[in-house]
């Protein structure tokens, strides 16, 4: 589901604080439209670092030629 987990965890961490932030203080729903893009930004980012790839992962394959090993019978 998630591809990294350093990524996965800023993410979660990112949409935590996010909404901790809401209800402790901004104290509730945001009722004006700079709390409503702050409370998105918030949690768009969270989402796009919950699912980003870390920078030295990749599921890239590998240009090499495949050969069998021979087995020592």
């Amino acid at each position: 589901m998630f591809s990294s987990p350093l990524t996965a965890y800023t993410g979660t961490i990112i949409i935590v604080l996010t909404w901790l932030n809401q209800v402790f203080v901004e104290q509730g729903i945001p009722k004006d439209g700079k709390e409503w893009i702050t409370f998105a930004i918030g949690n768009v980012t969270g989402l796009a670092a919950l699912f980003a790839k870390d920078y030295n992962k990749s599921n890239a394959g590998s240009n090499l030629p495949t050969h069998t090993v021979p087995s020592n019978k």
